[in-house]
């Protein structure tokens, strides 16, 4: 996962794939209420709450081994994932590589970007540094929530390499079937608001409400009847998204080892 003072955040192949949508509708239908009562645009930004309210020292955001995979999760049948912020240049491009390992009861759902911008007003509240946030001198004057939904639109208008695939394999993760490929849809959030707290992933005290937010970018479901008790999955996903007038880019390879206990 790449952050710029922009924040972009980042996180198709073969076999049948049902849009992000399509498959919500579905979910709505099999199981009405909780996390399924809400729409695509809803649920990104309760994600965004949820990413950006956990602490630096716990967030799943730094986790390089599933961990912090479950730490302050919203929903009971649903489980935020997220790509890293622990990145690494290479020839003026910026990667980010993780593998995880997680366990997932049978009836779990898995919803997590490929690419996605989020822009809000976090340097602008009084009393953030003043003219001085996250290590700028200066900086433009507030935008009003088109311009900041303008900005997230063109942060992602030129991701490439999206990718998401489950793959069934055996208890040390190798594969024993066939890939299924994820599908995507862009989604643009509801305008929302969240806390920050003190030990946040900016590493200074920028604490507290920060509103207005927006985000936009490409997301999946993996819906609960693709996870099936007593098997275990490599859930891969990732992209490519250009960072400067250069041709450098950001690269996100992010692979979950999941498994699935037996009941």
């Amino acid at each position: 996962m790449f952050r710029s003072v922009t924040r972009v955040l980042a996180v198709a192949a073969v076999g049948m794939a049902l849009s992000v949508t399509s498959v919500f509708d579905k979910a709505r239908a099999a199981a009405p209420g909780g996390w399924q009562s809400l729409t695509e645009t809803e649920l990104t930004a309760v994600w965004w709450q949820w990413a950006l309210g956990i602490p630096a020292s716990t967030s799943p955001l730094f986790d390089s081994t599933g961990a912090n995979a479950y730490v302050n999760q919203p929903f009971s049948g649903l489980l935020f994932l997220a790509g890293t912020f622990a990145v690494q240049e290479l020839n003026d491009d910026v990667v980010g590589i993780v593998t995880r390992d997680i366990t997932v009861i049978q009836g779990t759902a898995l919803f997590f970007p490929l690419i996605n911008t989020e822009y809000d007003e976090v340097c602008y509240l009084p009393g953030h540094f003043g003219g001085n946030c996250l290590g700028l001198s200066d900086f433009p004057a507030p935008k009003s929530v088109p311009q900041l939904r303008s900005l997230a639109a063109q942060s992602v208008e030129n991701a490439s390499q999206l990718n998401a695939t489950l793959t069934p394999t055996d208890q040390n993760f190798n594969q024993n079937g066939d890939a299924i490929t994820i599908n995507n849809s862009r989604i643009q959030s509801r305008v929302f608001n969240y806390t920050l707290p003190k030990d946040n992933i900016y590493g200074i005290d920028v604490s507290g409400k920060i509103a207005p937010a927006v985000s936009d970018g490409y997301w999946s479901l993996v819906t609960a009847d693709k996870l099936q008790a007593g098997h275990n999955y490599l859930l891969q996903f990732g992209g490519q998204l250009p960072i400067n007038n250069n041709q450098n880019t950001f690269t996100e390879i992010i692979t979950y080892r999941i498994t699935v206990p037996a009941r």
